[in-house]
């Protein structure tokens, strides 16, 4: 099949010069390049190799997005794939142009620690996020209006942060979910001296703590501030928690849903091979993964005391995530835990 048929038949017509596609005689598996961080290839390819009908190559995609551009880009120059499946935070955006540059379909999979600054779409690109930055936005709004309901304590909170954390969207997407719900942020802590961040607290004096470590040891501690903690989907500590990511492993989880999608989509013909992928609808370990504007639409939940819970995620034209978006923040962009 020719490419400008391919690219027709997805609605995005002859805008984008021909440059050849595989013929639909194509191997029986389908060529898949792997991109991600050296860090979490082992998993991530432990995931995706759980469907045996795929030809997998991995390339490291370095800590960032830019190295993860260029790592795409030189590979394409000399192989040939059917599709991209990528991890790392921003890979989206960047890679846009040169998927689309090779008619190269693509699940750009996600951790989401930071607020996207576009909202653009590609023909492309199917994006699927475990969704943290959402995550505390809600936990944050979930806290706030619980606060409100016991009298006499206030509705305030102090937010605790490692140096890891504090680059990224967490914490800003606390403060604006708790805030929108009426809450108010003492202050925002960043720091790893747990002594220290205990002492602030009693001088504080919050009705909540909120804890974003991925990497904290040591955390029980701060408990003896004897006030309600909720903590972020990746700190490992017994709280109020809310997350859209079931199981210890998220990278491995991401791996195995993009199998799954990539085993839905590929019992298609190739002329409908990104059709269907934009149309996956999968059962996974975090529930039904759906898509709606290429961008999976399954639902957070909050867990408290062992009981789960859904929670209502923030629509993306709030206004206080529109001023977030705007404004100025210490915006780390390297792909989240490296």
């Amino acid at each position: 099949m020719k490419r400008r048929d391919f690219l027709q038949a997805l609605g995005v017509g002859a805008a984008i010069p021909a440059i050849g596609v595989a013929a639909q005689a194509a191997p029986q598996k389908l060529r898949v390049l792997a991109l991600s961080p050296k860090k979490f290839s082992s998993q991530f390819l432990r995931g995706i190799t759980q469907n045996q009908n795929l030809e997998v190559q991995f390339v490291d995609a370095g800590s960032t997005t830019t190295s993860a551009a260029r790592a795409l880009a030189d590979t394409l120059e000399s192989k040939t794939f059917d599709v991209l499946v990528s991890l790392g935070d921003g890979f989206a955006d960047v890679l846009r142009p040169i998927l689309e540059q090779h008619a190269l379909p693509a699940i750009c999979n996600e951790f989401g620690a930071n607020i996207p600054q576009h909202l653009e779409t590609s023909p492309f690109i199917i994006s699927n996020s475990l969704k943290l930055w959402q995550s505390e936005w809600a936990l944050g709004g979930f806290v706030a209006s619980q606060r409100k309901t016991n009298i006499g304590r206030g509705n305030t909170a102090v937010i605790v942060c490692t140096f890891r954390e504090a680059g990224y969207d967490l914490p800003y997407a606390f403060r604006s979910g708790f805030e929108s719900a009426g809450g108010t942020i003492l202050e925002t802590i960043v720091s790893e001296d747990w002594a220290a961040v205990l002492e602030q607290i009693k001088t504080l004096k919050p009705a909540h703590l909120h804890i974003i470590a991925s990497d904290g040891a040591n955390l029980e501690m701060l408990r003896s501030a004897q006030v309600p903690i909720s903590a972020s989907a990746l700190t490992k500590l017994s709280a109020t928690t809310a997350f859209s990511s079931f199981g210890e492993d998220a990278v491995l989880q991401l791996g195995q849903e993009s199998a799954a999608l990539l085993e839905q989509a590929a019992s298609s013909d190739s002329l409908n091979f990104l059709k269907a992928l934009r149309n996956a609808k999968i059962q996974t370990a975090r529930g039904v993964l759906e898509f709606k504007r290429n961008q999976n639409q399954n639902a957070l939940y909050l867990e408290k005391n062992g009981v789960r819970r859904v929670l209502e995620s923030v629509s993306e034209m709030h206004p206080r995530l529109n001023d977030l978006r705007s404004g100025l923040r210490s915006g780390f962009t390297n792909t989240y835990m490296v």
